[in-house]
């Protein structure tokens, strides 16, 4: 998991929940010692999960194997999350936030999904707040590459395994647009 903010996390603990994955974070310098655990409250339910010693490891350090690797970084972080990819396995499967069809253009052998979560996260102190709509469930998307379908869905099924509502979809189209701007 690149980047250990809101999103990050969430999609972090349902993939833990679901499959038992072992999932490490990658974060800027200096941010390792911020997370000697990660707690999360589910602002509906009151519910709250603690993972005590996440795997975190700081930029510039000797990436893990990994057969996914999700972007999980702002925009303006996007750039500098992707110059990492040389480093990563030839075989992982890459999943953005946002820029999948740039990172499909660099690197066009690769499997890449995009996922658009519809749920809002924050951090508070040292736990991370999660909101989500009763209604919305978050999307994943093969948009521009059908050889990521089987990726998208196995992916959103995982996700809904953890906990998340989440549904694969073959275009993320005009409601990507509106979430962008307004969500």
């Amino acid at each position: 998991m690149v980047g250990a903010g809101g999103v990050g996390v969430v999609l972090t603990r349902a993939l833990e929940v679901s499959k038992n994955n072992e999932v490490t974070y990658l974060v800027r310098a200096g941010r390792k010692a911020q997370m000697p655990r990660v707690k999360i409250v589910d602002a509906r339910s009151g519910e709250i999960h603690v993972r005590e010693k996440p795997a975190v490891i700081e930029h510039g350090a000797v990436l893990p194997q990994a057969d996914t690797v999700i972007f999980a970084v702002r925009r303006a972080q996007l750039d500098e999350a992707l110059a990492l990819l040389d480093a990563l396995p030839k075989t992982a499967r890459l999943v953005c936030l946002e820029g999948a069809a740039r990172v499909r253009e660099k690197l066009p052998e690769r499997i890449v999904a995009q996922v658009m979560p519809v749920f809002s996260c924050v951090r508070d102190g040292d736990v991370f707040k999660l909101t989500r709509p009763p209604l919305v469930p978050s999307l994943v998307s093969w948009e521009g590459d059908a050889r990521a379908r089987p990726f998208a869905e196995e992916l959103a099924k995982d996700l809904v395994g953890g906990g998340l509502r989440v549904r694969a979809v073959s275009t993320l189209g005009p409601l990507s647009l509106v979430t962008r701007r307004f969500g």
